[in-house]
C-alpha cells in the first residue's frame, strides 16, 4: 500500500545488555581480617564455623574497579555516553536494610566500609552530579530507594549535561567480614534512551518541511527500574527548524515511557492518535503540500505498527520519509486552506474532481443530500437505518476504475470531511466512510478531464422539452463517462460511463475494479433476508455488492412483491411515486431528489418521460408499457449508439449493454443500449422504467427488472 509517509525502527543491541555501562565490580583481599565472636556454649549449639552466614553483621570491605564501556564516536556526539563522573554504592542487606554507602567521584575505584551478609543487593546510580542525594535516614530502607524519582526541568536537559544518568544492581550477594573479592560482574545501564530522527521528503511530491515538534517526554523516571514508570508530568519540545526544504532531524535522550502494545493495530497507517494509548511520545511534523498545509504524526515505539515502548538503554533510530501518496492514513492531518471543497454549496453522493494532484473535500457527516422524503411519504419509509447524520471514525478507498496510476492517490478522514488527492489517471472511484471497521456511507468520485460541476453545468447540459412540454436540462453524457471527447465501447471507458441497480446510489464498473480494495462480488437478492430497510441497510455496508435475482420480483429487494410496502419503498428510492401510477410520471413532477439519488448536486436520475418529445413517442395507449417505439433510422441512425439532434445540442446513446440480472456479466455491450429511469413501472408491475434501444428501433418508457445494471443520465433539479 502507497502511505504518505512511512518510518522505519532500529534498536541497537550490544551484548550482554543493549546501550548499556559495563561497570566490573572486584573485590580485592587488603590484609588480615580483624573479628571479634561472642560464643555462649549454654544457648548456643557448636556450628561449622566455615559455613556462610556463620559470620554475619560483621564488618567488611569492599574495593570497587570502575571500568565504562569503550566510547564509540565521540566526537560527533554532544554528550559523553560512556563516562562515569561520579558514582553512589549503596548496599542492602536481604531485609532491605542499607549496610553500606559510599559516593565516589573522579577515581575509578571505590572502597565501601559495610557488613557482612548474605543475599545483599547491591545498588550503583552514575553521573547525579549530586553528592548528597541520599543522605537521610529514609534511605536506609531498600524500598524507599526503589520509590526515589528522577526529575527533569526541560526537555533537553539530559543533552545539555557532560555525562548521562545511569544505573545498576546485583542481587544474592553474600558478603564475609574482611576484605574480599567477588568475581561477578555489576552491569551499569543508562537510565535514559538515545532517539535519533532523520526525516525526509519524498522526491517530487511538493512537500515542505516547515518544523518539528517533540510531545510527551516524561519528565520523571525512577532511579531504580519499575515495573510501572514515574508518570506524574510531561515535557514538550517547541518547533525545531529543518536542515533545508526537505530534510530535519535531531538527536535527543528521554527518559523511558513504556506506554504498552495495541495489538488491535494491523497497519503502520494506523499507529495514530486514535489508536495511541495516553501520553504515548510522539513527533509532529508541520510543512506544506503545495499550497495546502498538513501536519504528520510518528509515534514512537519498539516498532512502527502496535508497540509505543521507549525503554530506558535504548538505541532507536527512526527513518521517516514524507509523501503526498497515501490512503486512510490516520497520521496525517490537513489544514483545509488550499482544499477545494466539493460540499460547499450542499451534499450529494456524486462528487466531480477535474484536477489532478489536487486536495479535495467533502462533508462526510451527511448521508447524500439529506433528503429521505419521496412523494406520498406516507407509507413508504426509506430513511436509512442509523438516520441521515453520521459520525465516521475512519475512511476507505473501495475501489478505483482502471487505469495506468492511481485515481486517488491521498485519503484522509478529518474533523468530519474526507480530504481525498486526485492522481493523474482519470476515472471514476468509490469512497466509503466508517465506523467500527462497518461502512456507513460512500461516495462516487468522478475523475473528470477538466470538468467540473460549475462546467458540467454550463457546458454539458442539453436544454429540450417533453410530451408533457415541460422544460429540461439532460446532461450530455452517462454518470460516470469520460470528457476526453473519444467514444469507446469497453467497460466504464468513454462514453458508457457506470451500472446502477434502480434505486441504489453506488455505481458499478462492468468488470468491477482493476484497483481496489474490494473487487466487486454479486450475491443472491433472495439471500439476504429480512425487509426492504433491512437490504437497504446491507447495500450500504456492502456499497461493492450487485446484487442478481433469478425469479420474481427481479428486484435486489427480493421482498418488494407488487402492492406489498417493500415494493412502494422500492418505488419511491429515486424520488417518484411510492404508488406507481398508469402514467410515466406524476402530474406535475413534483416530488424530491432523495438520499439515494446518485446524481451530482443540483442533478437528479431522469424522469420517465425525458427522451418523449426527443424521440416523437406518442402515448394514445393507457398501458405504461405500450407507448410505441421509433425507429432509429428515424433520429439519424445506429452507430453503437445514436445522436440525437435537439434545438439545444446534441445527445449521444451508447450502446452500452447491461449487467445481467442473473450474473452480474456485461451483454449487449455495443448492439444494445439502456439507461433508468427515475420512475416505477406501473401500478400492477414489478419492473421499473428505462430507456432501451437496438441497432433499429428505440422505445421509451421500455420496462426492466430493477434487479439489472443500467447507466443513468441525470437531468437538472
Amino acid at each position: 500500500m502507497i502511505r504518505l509517509f512511512e518510518y522505519r525502527v532500529y534498536r541497537t543491541q550490544e551484548e550482554p545488555v543493549p546501550f548499556c555501562w559495563k561497570v566490573l565490580f572486584v573485590l580485592f583481599m587488603l590484609g588480615t581480617l580483624l573479628a571479634m565472636t561472642a560464643v555462649c556454649s549454654s544457648c548456643q549449639p557448636e556450628e561449622d564455623m566455615e559455613a556462610i552466614g556463620a559470620d554475619e553483621d560483621l564488618p567488611a570491605t569492599i574495593r570497587l574497579e570502575v571500568q565504562g564501556e569503550e566510547q564509540v564516536d565521540i566526537a560527533t556526539r554532544t554528550v559523553n555516553e560512556s563516562v562515569v563522573s561520579n558514582l553512589h554504592i549503596l548496599v542492602y542487606n536481604s531485609s532491605g536494610e542499607l549496610i553500606g554507602q559510599k559516593y565516589q567521584m573522579g577515581s575509578s575505584t571505590v572502597t565501601v566500609n559495610t557488613r557482612s551478609a548474605t543475599g545483599c543487593t547491591i545498588y550503583a546510580v552514575a553521573n547525579t552530579g549530586k553528592a548528597d542525594l541520599f543522605k537521610g535516614y529514609a534511605i536506609h530502607k531498600e524500598s524507599y530507594l526503589k520509590s526515589m524519582v528522577y526529575s527533569l526541568t526541560n526537555w533537553d536537559d539530559l543533552g545539555k549535561g557532560t555525562n548521562l544518568p545511569m544505573t545498576g544492581s546485583m542481587k544474592s550477594v553474600n558478603i564475609k567480614a574482611g576484605e574480599q573479592a567477588l568475581s561477578t560482574r555489576l552491569v551499569l545501564t543508562r537510565m535514559v534512551a538515545r532517539v535519533e530522527l532523520k526525516i525526509k521528503v519524498k522526491e517530487s511530491t511538493g512537500i515542505t518541511i516547515t518544523n518539528f515538534k517533540i510531545y510527551n517526554l516524561p519528565k520523571n523516571s525512577y532511579y531504580i527500574s519499575n515495573t510501572a514508570d514515574a508518570t506524574s508530568a510531561w515535557l514538550n519540545c517547541g518547533g525545531i527548524g529543518p536542515s533545508s526544504a526537505t530534510t530535519a532531524g535531531t538527536t535527543f535522550y528521554m527518559l523511558e515511557n513504556r506506554r504498552g502494545v495495541n495489538t488491535s493495530i494491523s497497519q503502520q497507517k494506523d499507529k495514530s492518535s486514535t489508536n495511541a494509548p495516553a501520553h504515548a511520545t510522539y513527533i509532529e511534523i508541520n510543512g506544506t503540500i503545495g499550497a495546502v498545509t498538513a501536519k504528520w504524526t510518528v509515534y514512537l515505539g519498539e516498532n512502527n505498527k502496535n508497540d509505543f515502548n521507549i525503554k530506558r538503554n535504548g538505541n532507536y533510530t527512526y527513518n521517516i520519509t514524507l509523501s503526498d501518496n497515501a490512503l486512510a492514513d490516520t497520521r496525517v492531518t490537513m489544514n483545509s486552506t488550499g482544499v477545494i471543497d466539493l460540499s460547499s454549496g450542499g451534499t450529494a453522493n456524486c462528487y466531480l474532481a477535474s484536477q489532478t494532484n489536487t486536495w479535495y473535500r467533502f462533508k462526510a457527516t451527511v448521508r447524500g443530500n439529506g433528503i429521505v422524503i419521496g412523494k406520498g411519504d406516507a407509507t413508504a419509509d426509506i430513511s436509512p437505518t442509523g438516520g441521515v447524520n453520521i459520525s465516521p471514525d475512519g475512511v476507505e478507498l473501495v475501489w478505483e476504475s482502471d487505469g495506468s496510476q492511481p485515481i486517488i492517490q491521498g485519503l484522509l478522514l478529518q474533523d468530519g470531511y474526507v480530504f481525498f488527492k486526485t492522481g493523474e489517471s482519470r476515472g471514476n472511484a468509490l469512497i466509503a466512510v466508517k465506523k467500527k471497521d462497518e461502512i456507513l456511507w460512500s461516495w462516487h468520485i468522478w475523475h473528470t478531464n477538466g470538468v467540473d460541476l460549475d462546467k458540467l453545468n454550463s457546458d454539458h447540459a442539453v436544454n429540450t422539452v417533453t410530451y408533457l412540454r415541460r422544460s429540461i436540462y439532460v446532461m450530455d453524457r452517462n454518470l460516470g463517462a469520460s470528457f476526453n471527447g473519444k467514444v469507446t465501447y469497453e467497460d466504464c471507458i468513454g462514453s458508457n460511463g457506470l451500472y446502477y441497480q434502480f434505486g441504489r446510489k453506488d455505481p458499478f464498473v462492468g468488470k468491477y475494479a482493476a484497483r481496489s480494495i474490494h473487487r466487486g462480488d454479486k450475491k443472491n437478492a433472495e439471500t439476504v433476508g429480512g425487509n426492504a430497510k433491512n437490504i437497504i441497510a446491507q447495500t450500504i455496508k456492502t456499497p461493492w455488492t450487485f446484487f442478481t435475482n433469478l425469479e420474481e420480483p427481479h428486484n435486489w429487494i427480493a421482498t418488494a412483491t407488487i402492492g406489498s410496502a417493500d415494493w412502494q419503498v422500492s418505488n419511491c428510492l429515486w424520488g417518484d411515486n411510492n404508488v406507481a401510477e398508469n402514467r410515466p410520471d406524476p402530474v406535475p413532477w413534483d416530488s424530491y431528489k432523495t438520499i439515494y439519488d446518485p446524481c451530482p448536486l443540483g442533478w437528479r436520475v431522469a424522469p420517465a418521460d425525458t427522451w418523449t418529445e426527443m424521440l416523437k413517442i406518442t402515448y394514445e395507449s393507457s398501458s405504461w408499457l405500450s407507448y410505441d417505439f421509433v425507429s432509429i433510422n428515424a433520429v439519424g441512425g445506429f452507430s453503437k449508439g445514436f445522436t440525437i439532434n435537439v434545438a439545444g445540442g446534441t445527445i449521444f446513446l451508447p450502446a452500452s449493454g447491461n449487467m445481467s440480472f442473473n450474473d452480474a456479466t456485461i451483454n449487449g455491450l455495443g448492439t444494445n443500449g439502456y439507461g433508468w429511469l427515475s420512475s416505477p413501472g406501473g401500478i400492477s408491475t414489478s419492473f421499473a422504467a428505462g430507456l432501451g434501444f437496438g441497432s433499429t428501433l428505440v422505445g421509451i418508457p421500455n420496462g426492466n427488472y430493477r434487479v439489472s445494471g443500467f447507466p443513468v443520465r441525470c437531468v437538472k433539479e
